[in-house]
């Protein structure tokens, strides 16, 4: 699986069926593969940059121009993902409440981040309701952009879009970065009136709110965040010693159990210091004599490298009752 992951120009996505009745979509193996990266990578190590910094740094790889809309003109449905196996919806209400939903072929559409929302300058910012005690995964910041030779307008999101987008622009580039713009954008679907609002809103909170349905994600993120640590083990073997393991308890009974304790590291490269053969009160190999074999303190509950003595017909335990494990 990592090893499709880096090697996706080794890889062709297959067609998938926009609609039932529409024409073959291909998507893109580029987005694909940002996503798993994505899903591994922890959010909490993407950096935040002012709406200024963050619209320089697409200009440098599209000539866009930030669209300065008044609010009646964002107010509406804006979509994601359309033709690919999962999305997301944003719903822009007339009286500047929001509801920013994610649907998948497994997932119904569920309500990730809803509050408050404003624009300034080309630029959208969202406060969240007190109710959302969860970290959504998503953009809360988006600037209205105006592609060359378009006349609609994008929102992109600069919390967590921007930086998948140059990902995709830089290891992708056979694809234009214009084309990675339009499919890491947001596109306007279109207006919702004040009537319209109340009735979708009622009903994207009865069949999209699903708190308990973050407590899992918790969880899920927990785990990715260790995926990632285990992975930056992975790649980095240099920076890994194994630890010896002793027992506890008699005969089946016992359980091992890992003798940690600190390792110098050093601080340039981050590699373990290694001193000779003998290391941390590790025992080294040694020649034992004959009729001899290097032996655990079993009963003792822990590993001291003795040595006894066994005679032709003698029985190995470590009980005292003279019991023989059958293995």
């Amino acid at each position: 699986m990592l090893d499709t992951v880096r090697n996706a120009e080794q890889v062709e996505a297959l067609p998938i069926r926009a609609d039932g009745t529409g024409p073959m979509k291909r998507t893109p193996i580029g987005l694909i593969v940002a996503l798993l990266v994505s899903a591994v990578s922890p959010a909490f190590a993407q950096d935040r940059c002012e709406p200024s910094a963050c619209l320089a740094a697409i200009s440098a790889k599209v000539a866009v121009s930030v669209a300065d809309v008044p609010a009646s003109d964002v107010a509406g449905l804006w979509t994601g993902g359309e033709g690919m196996l999962n999305g997301e919806n944003l719903y822009l209400f007339p009286d500047g409440s929001y509801i920013y939903t994610e649907w998948g072929d497994v997932l119904p559409e569920t309500i990730y981040d809803k509050g408050a929302w404003s624009i300034e300058g080309g630029v959208v910012r969202f406060t969240p309701d007190a109710a959302v005690v969860w970290t959504p995964g998503s953009d809360r910041r988006f600037v209205a952009l105006l592609p060359p030779t378009a006349t609609e307008v994008l929102l992109v999101g600069i919390d967590r879009t921007l930086e998948t987008f140059l990902d995709l622009v830089r290891e992708h580039p056979e694809t234009t970065p214009l084309e990675w713009l339009e499919v890491s954008a947001l596109k306007r679907k279109g207006g919702i009136t004040a009537g319209e609002a109340e009735a979708l809103t009622r009903r994207l909170h009865e069949e999209g709110w699903r708190p308990g349905f973050f407590d899992e994600a918790q969880e899920v993120e927990s785990s990715q965040r260790e995926l990632y640590e285990l992975l930056t083990t992975i790649d980095h073997p240099d920076r890994v010693e194994a630890l010896p393991v002793s027992t506890a308890g008699e005969g089946m009974g016992s359980r091992p159990r890992v003798e940690e304790r600190p390792s110098p590291v050093d601080a340039k490269t981050g590699s373990l210091r290694r001193n000779g053969s003998r290391r941390h009160g590790r025992p080294t190999r040694r020649q034992e004599a004959p009729g001899h074999v290097a032996a655990a303190d079993v009963s003792a509950g822990r590993e001291e490298g003795v040595s006894r003595e066994v005679r032709p017909g003698a029985t190995m335990t470590g009980r005292a009752d003279g019991y023989t494990p059958p293995f």
